[in-house]
């Protein structure tokens, strides 16, 4: 959320991933299809990603770039609702593992 080019989210198409925290790289929690990760939540608490030894597909994006479609296609608007629902469901989940992690 800090970068010059603003908040990033990435959403897990297929694979599995790791959530690690720390400098020992303590496992948080599996992560896998359709997860959102929201970049700057996981920076903030010093979290990492690993894939897992298969390989993984991820989908990153600007959240202005989302905005910019939602607010000039008017048929968005159906699924940025929903979209906007799982991702505070993400942010919430992401915040109470991260925060147990830490201790």
């Amino acid at each position: 959320d800090y970068g010059p080019s603003g908040a990033h989210v990435t959403v897990i198409g297929s694979g599995q991933l790791t959530l690690q925290f720390g400098q020992d790289g303590r496992e948080v929690m599996p992560m896998g299809a359709g997860s959102i990760l929201l970049e700057g939540l996981l920076c903030d608490f010093g979290a990492r990603l690993r894939c897992l030894p298969s390989s993984a597909v991820l989908f990153r994006f600007r959240r202005v770039d989302m905005l910019a479609v939602v607010s000039s296609i008017p048929t968005s608007q159906h699924w940025y609702y929903a979209y906007r629902l799982l991702e505070r469901r993400s942010r919430e989940h992401l915040t109470s593992r991260l925060g147990s992690a830490i201790g």
